[in-house]
């Protein structure tokens, strides 16, 4: 075990690669130094405005946001930095990738879809509302919510709208069949992800929690006394 004394005052949690950490600070700066010798800082790089989430890294790129609107893409495994995005707004969540391309959105309500090696924007695409949540890539889409309350289907291949279900504030899992997200009330209801049609409601009497989980099909709630439980779908 070991600890690292930061060079600023961190403003989220460390992001990590193969072999780097990633700090954010609240000057702005992104400090990065070597897992193996942590007392060797790697790079210090300076970003435009706040970043105030924490990085999220792939194989190869290290990604953060500013709320100067800029998304910055380095490199995971060693010092420099690829190119940098500039969106008319702020940046306010993470950003999210698969398959080689980089999601964000901007508080002015566009979705971005970005070639992660060079930089190309691909797509964008407006909701019309700000935005202030992470878009969450599944399969074929990408889905978003605004503030308003309604949940995006756009096709990662072009960036095409496939459907807008209202009442949805945010997106929990998903299934090849389901997509699971909460209502404005804090429910958990069941959408077709081939046309956005509610299924229906599950209930979840006693949870406090439901956590964010589009990597698998599992839902993760928790309750506030501590217990955490993984529900599969042939569970609920």
């Amino acid at each position: 075990a070991w600890q690292k004394k930061l060079s600023y005052v961190p403003s989220a949690g460390p992001a990590l690669s193969d072999d780097l950490a990633f700090v954010p600070s609240t000057r702005g700066a992104i400090e990065s130094f070597d897992l193996a010798d942590y007392k060797r800082p790697v790079w210090i790089y300076q970003s435009q405005g706040h970043a105030m989430v924490r990085p999220v890294t792939t194989s190869r790129s290290v990604i953060w946001p500013t709320d100067r609107g800029h998304l910055y893409v380095g490199r995971a495994n060693s010092a420099g930095i690829n190119y940098r995005l500039e969106a008319a707004e702020a940046i306010i969540a993470p950003a999210t990738a698969a398959d080689r391309r980089i999601f964000t959105a901007s508080s002015d309500g566009y979705v971005y879809c970005v070639e992660e090696t060079g930089g190309a924007i691909l797509w964008r695409f407006s909701t019309g509302e700000p935005i202030n949540s992470s878009p969450i890539p599944v399969g074929e889409n990408v889905y978003v919510t605004g503030t308003n309350g309604g949940m995006f289907c756009i096709s990662i291949a072009d960036g095409q709208e496939q459907w807008w279900a209202p009442g949805v504030r945010r997106f929990i899992s998903a299934s090849e069949t389901r997509l699971y997200c909460q209502d404005q009330t804090g429910e958990m209801i069941v959408l077709n992800p081939k046309s956005g049609a509610r299924l229906g409601i599950v209930p979840m009497g006693g949870v406090d929690h439901i956590y964010q989980n589009y990597a698998t099909d599992r839902i993760f709630v928790g309750s506030s006394d501590g217990l955490i439980v993984c529900l599969h779908e042939s569970q609920l």
